[in-house]
């Protein structure tokens, strides 16, 4: 939900307005084998594997109030692993973000967003292992309400509150709340 400058804004140096569009894909693998969370050849030996990941990503703005630089952008974004080597098998995000909430007021940005983080069969092991107790989910789901305000030229304060459900796959919901300053020289 964070933008640069100018080009965080949508805006070029002379104020022109640009939406934004974006599709982007990664891929990611590790060279070298990593063990696997849970699985072990006959001897007890863990087995070993290609440590890899990918995501998809969609960024569209959907709205402009007219003759303005305020916007309602959506975002969408789902990554996943090998399933063997990470606990997470996959996750899937989505939010929206609206730059200029109020007149006046066209650097803040709100946002919300939403999180759910999917583990795989042998991250579940691992993770119930770790804990020492069965899990009580296969996902943990975190939402967030942010709110990006620039109180003077080159300050940013944001605070944002966080409802965490399931986290660590057994331990009790819970919400966190903090607030981050940006310094801008």
């Amino acid at each position: 939900m964070n933008r640069d400058g100018d080009k965080e804004l949508g805006c070029s140096p002379d104020g022109d307005y640009s939406p934004i569009s974006k599709l982007a894909v990664g891929l990611g693998r590790f060279s070298p084998r990593f063990p696997q969370l849970s699985a072990v050849d006959a001897a007890g030996e863990p087995l070993s594997s290609t440590h890899w990941g990918a995501y998809l990503l969609a960024e569209q703005t959907v709205y402009r109030v007219p003759e303005t630089q305020r916007d309602l952008t959506l975002f969408a974004r789902c990554g996943f692993t090998d399933g063997r080597t990470s606990t997470l098998g996959y996750s899937v995000s989505a939010g929206l973000s609206f730059r200029g909430p109020f007149a006046g007021r066209e650097n803040d940005t709100f946002g919300l967003a939403a999180t759910r983080a999917h583990a795989n069969p042998q991250g579940r092991l691992q993770l119930s292992s770790e804990a020492g107790v069965p899990l009580s989910s296969n996902n943990e789901t975190v939402v967030e309400l942010t709110y990006q305000a620039q109180v003077l030229p080159g300050v940013v304060v944001q605070p944002l509150i966080q409802r965490i459900l399931n986290p660590g796959f057994y331990l009790p919901d819970s919400t966190v709340a903090g607030v981050r300053l940006q310094l801008t020289m």
